[in-house]
């Protein structure tokens, strides 16, 4: 957070156990100084090892 330039933003691929559920963290630094974030549920997203089984 404390590299994030005055007005810039971060995006964060958000993935969990669930494979219908990939999200979208938008966080933005506004001009002011002030931290906003956004979690965004994205309908198409690439999912590292979806569909495979998990070495146990």
């Amino acid at each position: 957070m404390e590299q994030l330039a005055s007005g810039g933003q971060l995006l964060v691929h958000v993935t969990s156990a669930s494979p219908s559920w990939p999200g979208l963290a938008v966080v933005e630094r506004t001009c002011d100084g002030r931290i906003a974030a956004e979690l965004r549920a994205v309908e198409f997203a690439h999912r590292a090892g979806h569909g495979m089984e998990r070495i146990g």
